[in-house]
């Protein structure tokens, strides 16, 4: 029996799929399951899955029309029999001891979610070259894993670099309809589940900084996803953990003020007037002063306050 499922939500990903797999199938653990979801890819990557199935007794295969990774991660998670869940984008890969490492802490420690830490890198060469000194591993109760989380000090907001105990995401599902930090969202709510989260600081998964990335992509209306989500955690907070307001209204600002920079870097101020003006209103009434906020975000929320107009000079010759 599989101890732990590893869901890889798959679209157009030949270029990279092979060598995410390879770095599964070959992981020190061998108890895993890979459930690789297709999700209407027009290019070779239903063969590649096809070729590994039928390599690995341990992949399954399963494919549908063309509606998110959204769907595909909440198609894989309901079908997964493991005891742990764990996700992994098509076009990044896994250290090959980073599933034995997450699971012996959560054994460790009694936890329902193991987090390390992201290895950002531009090329299959860097890996090579990783080094890691002074490996640490820690646990926190809920409440230190939010704040640590709201002020991204360690828990990184993505999804794949956190191992899940099933029973602890068996109730949350990844939203529907939006494009853009879904998987935050996501790991936010599995956190409110759990009570003991595990965090190792060695940098086990490789997110490779791709020029195809969504975040190097056109301006568009999906980037406002990024304000739902992180106003609808506020409300959570606010609704359920008051206590905890400060860092989820760090959150909140910090969304909305490198929202702001993107549609500067992107010239996208002009075409979204409207919501440019809207974030603008919402940054100056937010308050700041109690939040330990970065020298250059800070400085560039207090132009925004009191002197916008060099805000924008600054920013237009910057960008």
């Amino acid at each position: 029996m599989s101890v732990v499922s590893v869901i890889v939500p798959v679209y157009n990903a030949e270029k990279y799929l092979e060598n995410c797999i390879e770095s599964i199938i070959n992981q020190s653990m061998r108890e895993i399951e890979i459930i690789l979801v297709n999700d209407g890819s027009t290019d070779d990557s239903e063969k590649i899955c096809k070729q590994y199935e039928q390599k690995d007794a341990r992949v399954r295969y399963i494919e549908q029309k063309n509606q998110g990774v959204s769907v595909a991660r909440n198609k894989g998670k309901d079908i997964a029999t493991g005891e742990y869940i764990l996700f992994i984008d098509a076009d990044d890969e896994m250290d090959l001891t980073m599933i034995e490492k997450l699971y012996s802490d959560i054994q460790k420690y009694n936890g329902d979610i193991a987090v390390c830490k992201i290895q950002k890198i531009k090329s299959k060469d860097e890996v090579e070259n990783i080094t890691v000194e002074d490996i640490s591993v820690c646990s926190m109760v809920q409440e230190d894993a939010l704040k640590s989380y709201f002020t991204e000090s360690k828990l990184e907001i993505g999804v794949w670099n956190k191992l899940f105990k099933k029973s602890v995401i068996e109730n949350v599902n990844y939203y529907v309809g939006r494009r853009m930090n879904e998987d935050k969202f996501f790991a936010f709510e599995s956190i409110l589940n759990a009570q003991v989260i595990t965090y190792r600081n060695e940098g086990l998964y490789y997110y490779y900084e791709r020029n195809n990335s969504v975040t190097k992509q056109k301006f568009d209306e999906k980037w406002f996803d990024n304000i739902f989500f992180a106003e609808k955690i506020y409300e959570i907070i606010i609704k359920n953990k008051p206590n905890l307001e400060r860092e989820a209204r760090h959150q909140l600002i910090m969304t909305k003020y490198y929202l702001l920079l993107a549609m500067k870097r992107k010239q996208a101020d002009r075409c979204y007037k409207e919501q440019y003006e809207k974030v603008i209103d919402d940054i100056k009434q937010t308050k700041i002063n109690d939040l330990k906020i970065r020298r250059n975000p800070k400085v560039g929320m207090m132009m925004i306050k009191y002197c916008r107009g060099i805000f924008e000079i600054t920013k237009s010759i910057t960008k």
